[in-house]
C-alpha cells in the first residue's frame, strides 16, 4: 500500500474561479491511497475492508496501472473457470491480474463532467496515469452535491412549512389584522404597500407577525405555548436566508445546524397539526 506523493491540487486562484464547482473540490488534501500490483487478493480485500473502500488505484512507482475493485475482481473471476478454481488458493492471485482500465478526469474540470464519466463506473481517477491526484466515487459526488444544495432545501421546507402553520392558525381576515399590528411602523408613509397576504410578505415579515406580543395568542395554538422558543428557533433563519440567496458568504456548520433545527421545529408542529400517520 502506498500514498501518492504527487503534488496536491493547486489552491483556488484569486481570479473568481473559486466560485465554480470543480472536481478538485471533492478531493481530500491527503492524497489517494494506492496499492501495489503485487499485493495478493486477500491482502487487497482486507485493506479495502479496513479503509471502507470499494475500489483502490493500483500504482507501480508513480504510474497508475489500473483500478482494483470488488467489481473488477468478481467479473474477471466469474468469466474464467480456471481463475475460479484458483480461488481455492487465493494467496497465489495478485491484484495486477484483476484490474480494470480507469476513467480519468482533470481536477480543474467542472463538476458536471463527473456525471458523464460515471455513467458506467462507480469511481473515476483524478489526474493522469503518471500524476494521480485522487479518486472520486459516486458517493463522494452525492455527498458534495447534498452539502451544496442542503441550505436551499432546508430553507424551502422551513419557509413553506411556516406558511402552512400560519394559514392553519388564522383566517385571511385575521392575518390582515395581525399584519397591521406588526408591520404598520415599517410601512409608515407607504401604508398602501403593507402586505396583508402570505405570498406578499417576506420571511422576516411573517416571523415578525407571529412574534408580535399582541398577535401571539392567535398563533399559540399551532406554534406552541412559548413565544420565546419560536423566536429562538425561527428568527435566526432570516439572516441566514438573506446570506444564502444573495450569495454573501459560505455557510458554516453552525449555520447548517441552525437551519436543520428550525426545519425540525416546523416539521414537529406540522405533524401535530395534521395528526398521526403523516
Amino acid at each position: 500500500m502506498t500514498v501518492s506523493d504527487s503534488e496536491p491540487p493547486p489552491a483556488d486562484p484569486p481570479d473568481g474561479m473559486h466560485m465554480f464547482h470543480r472536481v478538485s473540490y471533492l478531493l481530500s488534501g491527503e492524497g489517494p491511497v494506492a496499492i501495489s500490483p503485487d499485493l495478493t487478493i486477500p491482502e487487497a480485500l482486507k485493506l479495502m475492508r479496513d479503509y471502507g473502500f470499494a475500489q483502490m488505484p493500483v500504482v507501480a512507482g508513480k504510474e497508475v496501472l489500473g483500478l482494483f475493485s470488488h467489481r473488477s475482481f468478481s467479473e474477471r473471476l466469474m468469466n474464467s473457470q480456471w481463475l475460479w478454481s484458483k480461488t481455492r488458493t487465493p494467496e497465489t492471485l495478485v491484484v495486477e491480474d484483476f484490474i480494470e482500465t480507469p476513467v480519468y478526469v482533470r481536477a480543474v474540470e467542472p463538476i458536471d463532467k463527473l456525471f458523464t464519466a460515471m455513467d458506467d463506473v462507480d469511481a473515476v481517477l483524478v489526474g493522469d496515469p503518471d500524476r494521480l491526484q485522487g479518486i472520486v466515487t459516486s458517493s463522494d459526488v452525492i455527498a458534495y452535491l447534498y452539502r451544496v444544495a442542503s441550505p436551499y432545501l432546508l430553507l424551502k421546507e422551513t419557509e413553506t412549512g411556516l406558511r402552512s402553520l400560519i394559514e392553519a392558525a388564522v383566517t385571511p381576515e385575521k392575518l390582515r389584522e395581525c399584519a397591521q399590528q406588526a408591520l404598520a411602523n415599517l410601512y409608515q408613509g407607504r401604508e398602501d404597500r403593507l402586505p396583508t397576504s402570505l405570498v406578499a410578505m417576506t420571511f422576516d415579515e411573517q416571523v415578525s407577525i407571529v412574534m408580535n406580543t399582541r398577535n401571539w395568542p392567535a398563533f399559540a395554538g399551532v406554534m406552541g405555548a412559548s413565544r420565546d422558543m419560536f423566536t429562538y428557533e425561527i428568527r435566526p433563519v432570516g439572516q441566514i436566508r438573506n446570506d444564502v440567496f444573495h450569495f454573501k458568504r459560505e455557510l458554516t456548520d453552525e449555520d447548517l445546524e441552525k437551519l436543520m433545527t428550525a426545519r425540525e421545529w416546523v416539521l414537529r408542529k406540522l405533524r401535530r397539526k395534521v395528526g398521526p400517520g403523516r
